[in-house]
């Protein structure tokens, strides 16, 4: 009879361990609701989605960010981001990029500015309510200038150890101060 007892603790212990450890597993990886980034494509480098998850958390922090690498885009677009929800949008970047980390900051100032409520996506697109005119130069556009001043700081940031979120000395960085 003990040995029956000791039997079916041992299988409870058992048990009990598969559930926690499932209930962690399931508790580490994100709903398609949570904030961050998604890769559901796996097309992302881990070490990008770090850095952009690091970059939401601190400027967009209810940003729901799905990201896909290598798409067929028109030529001379490096990127592209739109959004799909309130606080949820879709950065597509061009298979043949050269400069994905600056076109990934670059997108990610579209969608700061549109957390902050400067830019809208929603038909007509706007700055600062006032309707985009795109038949102004790519390079003159407010919106571009923007997403181009983001890019700048977020580099800045990332390479002077500033990023509040990102985990630098994990991945082997010395934070500066």
């Amino acid at each position: 009879m003990e040995e029956l007892q000791v039997t079916v603790l041992q299988a409870k212990t058992s048990k009990m361990r598969w559930v926690l450890f499932l209930a962690l597993f399931f508790s580490c990886a994100k709903a398609p609701s949570d904030p961050g980034t998604h890769d559901y494509q796996r097309t992302v480098p881990p070490s990008d989605e770090i850095l952009i998850d690091a970059i939401l958390k601190e400027y967009a922090p209810e940003a729901k960010v799905y990201v896909i690498y290598d798409q067929p885009l028109s030529y001379n677009i490096l990127g592209l981001a739109n959004q799909v929800g309130p606080h949820t949008y879709l950065i597509q970047i061009n298979g043949n990029n050269f400069a994905v980390k600056n076109t990934i900051y670059h997108e990610l100032g579209h969608i700061i500015d549109a957390e902050l409520g400067r830019l809208q996506f929603r038909e007509p697109m706007s700055w600062y309510y006032i309707p985009c005119d795109w038949t102004i130069p790519w390079h003159e556009r407010p919106w571009e200038i923007s997403a181009n001043q983001w890019r700048d700081c977020l580099i800045y940031e990332y390479e002077n150890g500033q990023l509040e979120h990102y985990p630098y000395s994990i991945l082997g960085y010395t934070k500066k101060y």
